[in-house]
């Protein structure tokens, strides 16, 4: 829990919604301790982990089609529990993909989204709507290898970012993460 407290308390976002977004999910955190790991801590949501993954030049991401929202997505799920969300970002992306080697970046907060996640009935109890406190990590991956495929069966792809920027909606803050992640690639070729 320390390392996540410490994780939230040194990321500076650089976009103006995640100043909003650090300050709630550190205000959760503190307020709620460890039930905010939990997935059925529903008030006013819990935390979760994401693999924002891209390719050694920056070139291009990995997204999932969302089956239950229809959109494209980075891989991603609930912390169970577990206070180390890049290991969960990692476990997700092993569950979704089949993916095992992926990297980090630098092992720190790459962006942070706060979203709601609508209503829904799993195993015949309903879960109302909740808010996901999404931590995402930065992770690269040869793209050259082929998809390995997962238990999940997911709709994955490599896609450039001109292409995950034309499948999410303007509004989608997966915008913000292929803009991070522009910076990262202009760095590099400087």
């Amino acid at each position: 829990m320390e390392n996540l407290s410490s994780l939230l308390a040194v990321y500076t976002p650089p976009y103006l919604p995640e100043t909003t977004y650090i300050i709630l999910a550190r205000h959760l955190l503190a307020t709620h301790g460890d039930a905010a790991l939990h997935r059925d801590f529903f008030n006013p949501g819990h935390l979760t982990g994401s693999a924002w993954v891209v390719n050694p030049t920056f070139t291009k991401t990995l997204l999932i089609h969302h089956p239950k929202l229809n959109i494209w997505v980075q891989p991603g799920g609930h912390a169970d529990g577990d206070p180390d969300l890049l290991a969960v970002a990692l476990k997700e992306l092993e569950e979704e993909s089949g993916y095992t080697t992926a990297t980090p970046l630098n092992g720190q907060i790459f962006d942070l989204d706060i979203h709601p996640y609508p209503a829904r009935t799993k195993n015949g109890v309903l879960e109302p709507e909740h808010l996901h406190f999404d931590v995402r990590f930065c992770l690269t991956l040869d793209d050259t290898q082929p998809i390995p495929g997962s238990e999940e069966n997911q709709t994955l792809a490599w896609l450039t970012l001109e292409q995950a920027a034309q499948a999410t909606p303007p509004d989608n803050s997966v915008r913000r993460m292929l803009e991070k992640t522009r910076r990262l690639q202009a760095a590099c070729a400087a």
